[in-house]
């Protein structure tokens, strides 16, 4: 923006402010002289103004940004489906009596079970998710082989 010239940061307003001025000039101009055609101009460019404004109004309410909404215990329920939708992943209502709600998530690309949830006995003021890092299938068998009684029993201890 800076390396531009005066003329072409400024020049567009000034011509549009030179025209407006011409044009107010010869309405002015009419009504001196009691031209029988300065009344219907000057209320047609009164009409054209405001549906300028109008329109102008329309654009930049359209360009304003809807509010975020922020989480709270309240509405968590409602945030957390919401970011669930927008990121399109299936997801199963699984209500149970000791949460405020819980959601069972499968992700497209890998199979991957998600849960999750908002307790009410432990954690209340938590979104918990759990997911399940299990091996599965025969490809999980053969990962499995690879390690010694000695080093699983080692990664479930930690």
């Amino acid at each position: 923006m800076s390396e531009l010239g005066w003329r072409q940061r400024y020049g567009e307003g000034i011509v549009i402010s030179l025209l407006g001025a011409a044009v107010l000039g010869v309405v002015a101009w009419l009504f001196h002289a009691n031209n029988s055609w300065a009344r219907g101009l000057f209320y047609g460019l009164v009409a054209a103004l405001l549906v300028v404004i109008t329109c102008l109004a329309y654009l930049l309410l359209k360009r304003v940004p809807k509010p975020k909404i922020t989480p709270t215990t309240k509405n968590i329920d409602s945030c957390v489906r919401m970011w669930l939708d927008n990121h399109k992943v299936m997801v199963k209502v699984d209500p149970d009596q000791t949460c405020y709600f819980r959601y069972r998530i499968t992700l497209d690309a890998s199979g991957t079970h998600l849960t999750i949830l908002r307790s009410k006995i432990d954690l209340q003021e938590y979104v918990q998710i759990f997911a399940d890092l299990g091996l599965k299938g025969e490809e999980g068998k053969k990962i499995l082989a690879l390690y010694s009684d000695a080093e699983k029993a080692q990664l479930l201890s930690t």
